[in-house]
Parts: structure tokens; sequence; C-alpha cells
């Protein structure tokens, strides 16, 4: 806990968009060559946090405060990776900016590359190796935001499609 303070430069235990923190001990690499502190929020830590539900408010406002944690890290020159829900998050606030306004967005997933890609994995996160691909649907527009987030939390690539007829059968009612 105290290695998070000192990376944020403020109290963590409670924050009213991400819940309570979570620090605990991990290794990175695949070889777990590592340690590194790990700092989960409840709302990450609930099954994965965010993935596989319509965005609210109360999502939306806990992805910007992501953000905000992320880019005070940053300033302090904290290193940091994130994990599945936190690439979630952060390709919600992304796509918040290309979306149109008042838009339902659908996080339809958030997967390491190499699981895409079929390969099995010895562990997930916290290893420092594969980006996120994570897919998110607007539901009003039938469209597919695809963002793909580092280990390190930034966006290195971002595309949008339209969703076919076919497509839209298998996503969730728009109610």
């Amino acid at each position: 806990m105290a290695r998070a303070r000192s990376a944020l430069g403020e109290e963590l235990d409670t924050n009213a968009e991400l819940g309570q923190a979570l620090v605990r001990d991990a290794s990175y690499g695949r070889g777990a060559e590592g340690w590194t502190a790990v700092v989960e929020w409840t709302l990450e830590a609930a099954a994965q946090g965010v993935v596989g539900l319509i965005a609210t408010a109360p999502i939306l406002a806990a992805a910007r405060r992501y953000q905000a944690l992320k880019r005070r890290m940053e300033e302090r020159g904290a290193e940091f990776l994130i994990n599945r829900a936190g690439a979630a998050l952060i390709a919600l606030e992304d796509v918040t900016r290309e979306a149109p306004s008042g838009s339902r967005l659908w996080l339809e997933s958030a997967e390491e590359i190499a699981t895409a890609a079929g390969r099995p994995l010895s562990e997930l996160n916290y290893v420092d190796v594969d980006s996120w691909l994570v897919f998110l649907v607007d539901l009003d527009h039938d469209l597919r935001y695809v963002r793909i987030v580092s280990p390190k939390g930034e966006i290195v690539g971002r595309t949008m499609t339209s969703l076919n007829a076919l497509e839209r059968l298998y996503l969730p009612a728009p109610d």
C-alpha cells in the first residue's frame, strides 16, 4: 500500500468512482522473473469489473477516474501494468470521445492478443507481454469499436466497423 500511495502521491483507500483499493503482491514476466505491487479497485476485482456490461454513467465516471490516476502515476514516473478491466476502462474512455453522444456502449470483450489468436497462456496478467484487444459495441448505431491497449495502458491501435444484420442477432437486447 505504501508503494501504491507513493506512485500516486495520494491516498488509495477509497475512491468514489472505482471503489475500495486492494493492493496485492504479484509477479510479472512469463517466467515470473519480477515482483510488482498490484492495485485493484473493487469495481475491477468483481468478476473483472466491467467486461460484458452496458456502460452506465457510473462506469463512464470510473473510466475517467482510472485515466486520471494513470496520468498521475505517469507524471510521477511510476511504472505500471494494467489488467483486463483496466484495459476495458481505458478503451471505453477513448471510445466515448469518438462515439455519438448518448450512445449505449456494451463492453463486449477484453482479451490478451495471444488468447484471441488461439494460443494458450500459462498465466494472465501482470506480465507486460501482450496487449489487450478490447471490443465495444454501440447498440444504438450498430457499430463495433476495437481498441488495442498496451500493457502500460496506452491505446496503440483503434478501428471502428459497422455490424452486419446477422451480427446484431447475437448482441444483447437493447432494453
